[in-house]
Protein backbone atom coordinates (compact mmCIF):
# COMPACT_ATOMS: atom_id res chain seq x y z
CA UNK A 1 0.00 0.00 0.00
CA UNK A 2 1.22 3.48 -0.42
CA UNK A 3 3.45 3.07 -3.48
CA UNK A 4 3.55 5.71 -5.83
CA UNK A 5 2.49 4.54 -9.55
CA UNK A 6 4.33 6.22 -12.55
CA UNK A 7 1.06 7.45 -13.70
CA UNK A 8 3.04 9.28 -17.39
CA UNK A 9 3.95 5.45 -18.21
CA UNK A 10 -0.30 4.90 -18.58
CA UNK A 11 -2.69 5.99 -21.79
CA UNK A 12 -5.83 5.07 -22.08
CA UNK A 13 -7.99 4.92 -24.97
CA UNK A 14 -11.52 4.99 -25.71
CA UNK A 15 -12.31 1.85 -27.97
CA UNK A 16 -15.93 2.76 -28.52
CA UNK A 17 -18.65 -0.23 -28.07
CA UNK A 18 -17.91 -3.35 -27.60
CA UNK A 19 -18.34 -4.37 -31.23
CA UNK A 20 -15.66 -1.79 -32.37
CA UNK A 21 -12.91 -3.35 -30.40
CA UNK A 22 -11.59 -5.78 -32.71
CA UNK A 23 -10.84 -2.46 -35.36
CA UNK A 24 -9.51 -0.22 -32.65
CA UNK A 25 -7.03 -3.37 -31.37
CA UNK A 26 -6.25 -4.00 -35.39
CA UNK A 27 -5.37 -0.56 -35.84
CA UNK A 28 -3.87 -0.15 -32.58
CA UNK A 29 -1.15 -2.59 -33.48
CA UNK A 30 -0.19 -0.97 -36.51
CA UNK A 31 0.46 2.68 -34.88
CA UNK A 32 3.66 4.13 -34.64
CA UNK A 33 5.51 3.18 -31.51
CA UNK A 34 3.26 0.44 -30.75
CA UNK A 35 6.66 -1.74 -29.98
CA UNK A 36 7.37 0.32 -26.93
CA UNK A 37 3.95 -1.05 -25.52
CA UNK A 38 4.44 -3.20 -22.58
CA UNK A 39 0.66 -4.50 -21.76
CA UNK A 40 -2.45 -4.07 -22.50
CA UNK A 41 -5.45 -3.90 -20.51
CA UNK A 42 -9.15 -4.59 -21.77
CA UNK A 43 -11.58 -3.21 -19.23
CA UNK A 44 -15.04 -3.25 -19.96
CA UNK A 45 -18.99 -3.93 -18.36
CA UNK A 46 -19.90 -7.78 -18.72
CA UNK A 47 -23.62 -6.07 -19.44
CA UNK A 48 -25.10 -9.37 -18.08
CA UNK A 49 -22.84 -12.38 -18.83
CA UNK A 50 -19.25 -12.50 -17.70
CA UNK A 51 -17.95 -15.63 -19.84
CA UNK A 52 -19.95 -13.69 -22.72
CA UNK A 53 -18.14 -10.90 -22.35
CA UNK A 54 -14.90 -12.29 -22.28
CA UNK A 55 -15.62 -14.36 -25.32
CA UNK A 56 -16.22 -10.86 -27.10
CA UNK A 57 -12.56 -9.40 -25.86
CA UNK A 58 -10.84 -12.92 -26.79
CA UNK A 59 -12.05 -12.61 -30.32
CA UNK A 60 -11.26 -9.39 -30.73
CA UNK A 61 -7.56 -10.55 -29.06
CA UNK A 62 -7.32 -13.38 -31.63
CA UNK A 63 -8.73 -11.20 -34.87
CA UNK A 64 -5.75 -9.35 -33.90
CA UNK A 65 -3.32 -11.79 -33.17
CA UNK A 66 -2.56 -10.62 -29.74
CA UNK A 67 -2.04 -13.03 -26.58
CA UNK A 68 -4.87 -14.47 -25.29
CA UNK A 69 -5.56 -14.73 -21.54
CA UNK A 70 -7.16 -18.48 -20.55
CA UNK A 71 -9.72 -16.40 -18.00
CA UNK A 72 -10.49 -13.25 -17.16
CA UNK A 73 -8.62 -11.07 -14.40
CA UNK A 74 -5.20 -13.42 -16.20
CA UNK A 75 -2.21 -12.19 -18.18
CA UNK A 76 -0.84 -13.91 -21.12
CA UNK A 77 1.99 -13.11 -23.80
Amino acid sequence: MGRRLDLNAIQLQNFGGIDDLGRFLHAFVRMSGFSRVKTIGIVRDAEGSELGAFNIVRGALEYTSLPVPSATGQLAG
